[in-house]
């Protein structure tokens, strides 16, 4: 079990994970998988481990980098996390106001990076970058609209 807790402690020391996913890794190195819940329960008892906090904390991450909530639930899911944890961190950090900030912020971003002036040949592909970004149809509209009106 020594060296099950050093294997993880390593691993958490490079980033944070996911039970899921480190359990998955541990696995992968050759640990049984009741030594596996115990050295996961004592992480979550010594809060190196709370997926919680990570689901938050990666959420954001993938907020500021210009992703909507469909991509972010998806690679939240990627990551194993439950779905009911997934529905409270994107609740708390993507509300709708919120989403369609990012999705104009996006947009102006992805306009500007090359150089293009927003007009109807554009929108399509404006549409479909964001779309690609994760971003719901109802808010990739209202920010197009919305950009229109200031260009």
């Amino acid at each position: 079990m020594q060296s099950c807790m050093q294997c993880a402690l390593r691993l958490l020391g490079r980033r944070d994970h996911s039970s899921q996913e480190l359990a998955l890794k541990l696995a992968q190195r050759g640990f049984e998988p009741t030594e596996i819940e115990v050295v996961l329960s004592e992480c979550r008892r010594l809060q190196y481990l709370d997926d919680g906090a990570y689901g938050r904390n990666y959420a954001q991450q993938l907020r500021h980098k210009g992703y909507g909530l469909r991509r972010i639930e998806q690679t939240l899911f990627a990551k194993h996390l439950a779905p009911e944890l997934i529905r409270l961190t994107t609740q708390s950090c993507c509300a709708s106001e919120q989403q369609l900030a990012d999705c104009r912020q996006a947009l102006i971003k992805w306009l500007r990076a090359g150089r293009r002036r927003y007009c109807a040949d554009v929108k399509a592909a404006s549409y479909r970058f964001l779309l690609s970004r994760g971003f719901a149809a109802d808010i990739i509209q209202q920010a197009l609209a919305q950009t229109v009106e200031e260009e």
